[in-house]
């Protein structure tokens, strides 16, 4: 009887990459039972299924796969904005990241100040004590500092943090990189709290808890590029040869094609047989243990439709050959073998909605 395979939509790596930060109830309710499947060989699913693939392999009765959603949150603390963009100064390269922190490496040719508050930014501070923290550690006069006042009363924080005494008025801060200074990929995270104790570094939110109307926190979701890593379970680890497969034994015959070698399998277990084409017919032979020819499956010595199989009780190795009229299709086809009831058919799957 002959069968049809549509094409695998599969590549050829191990492992497909995922960004999901987890999988929460990712598959429920699978049953086993082809009855599941319509006879159009659609599936009565969630998910989209390439028709014919999966009909008398696998049921599915219902797919779903939920992620984890996250969102930035603030609580207000961090009292120093940085209105500055990425730039360039002297030699030296500042980056400015998302969540506010700056990235600096480069050479000054001389002195390099990046100026976190611009002066059109106008923010003042009132009289108080206060923690200075986020230049990165080592610093000194002679090569880096972070620096923070008001009017012409400066304090340099060298990468272990300060306390300071600033009086009322407009607020200055900047990063500082002495001339000759090489610096390496120094993160800074500026932070200036009230009172005189240091607190974990978060990104600056007008003074209050954020997300709020004015510093809104982008809600990150399972959504877009997206895939799903899933093994493949491919165990087809023979290559091609010419000739024919009769009883067990290799025969000369130049209008086939056969396994060259023996194919490793699970006893009284279902398997499909794909390729990337539509093929006539396939012979799978079984071998027990030892490697001693058990029989040929299916009617006639072929698999049935849609190229299930099931290995026999004793059964260890198979190997299969092509029909003639498909020499063509399995030399150049992508020949697929997989257990018949194993999640990775998911393979087949074209397209996921995640909630």
């Amino acid at each position: 009887m002959a069968y049809s395979k549509q094409t695998w939509t599969n590549d050829e790596s191990a492992v497909l990459d995922t960004k999901m930060t987890h999988i929460e109830q990712g598959i429920y309710d699978n049953s086993l039972a082809a009855d599941k499947i319509n006879p159009s060989g659609t599936a009565t699913t969630t998910a989209e299924i390439e028709e014919g693939q999966i009909n008398d392999v696998i049921g599915f009765k219902s797919l779903k796969l939920k992620g984890q959603t996250s969102q930035y949150t603030t609580t207000g603390v961090n009292l120093l904005p940085n209105n500055e963009t990425s730039k360039t100064i002297n030699g030296v390269t500042f980056t400015k990241n998302e969540d506010g922190s700056i990235l600096v490496k480069g050479t000054a040719t001389s002195n390099a100040q990046y100026d976190l508050l611009l002066p059109s930014a106008n923010v003042s501070i009132s009289a108080g004590d206060y923690y200075l923290n986020g230049c990165p550690s080592g610093g000194t006069s002679e090569t880096y500092r972070l620096v923070i006042g008001v009017d012409d009363t400066l304090y340099g924080e060298y990468g272990t943090g300060r306390a300071v005494t600033l009086s009322a008025g407009i607020l200055k801060s900047y990063i500082f990189i002495a001339n000759g200074a090489t610096v390496n990929n120094l993160l800074y995270k500026p932070m200036l709290v009230s009172g005189s104790t240091a607190k974990p570094y978060e990104k600056y939110s007008g003074g209050k808890a954020s997300p709020n109307p004015d510093y809104p926190q982008e809600v990150k979701n399972v959504s877009g590029d997206n895939v799903i890593g899933i093994s493949n379970k491919n165990i087809n680890s023979s290559t091609l040869e010419v000739g024919n497969i009769s009883n067990g034994a290799n025969t000369t015959d130049t209008n086939v094609v056969r396994s060259k070698d023996y194919i490793m399998v699970t006893p009284n277990t279902a398997y499909v047989f794909g390729i990337n084409g539509t093929a006539n017919k396939v012979v799978v032979s079984m071998y027990d243990e030892n490697k001693v020819f058990l029989t040929n499956e299916g009617a006639n010595g072929y698999a049935s439709s849609n190229g299930k199989f099931t290995t026999y009780s004793n059964a260890k190795y198979i190997r299969y050959r092509s029909y003639s009229a498909d020499k063509s299709l399995f030399e150049s086809g992508n020949i697929q073998i997989e257990k018949a009831h194993q999640l990775h058919l998911l393979w087949h799957i074209k397209e996921i909605t995640l909630n």
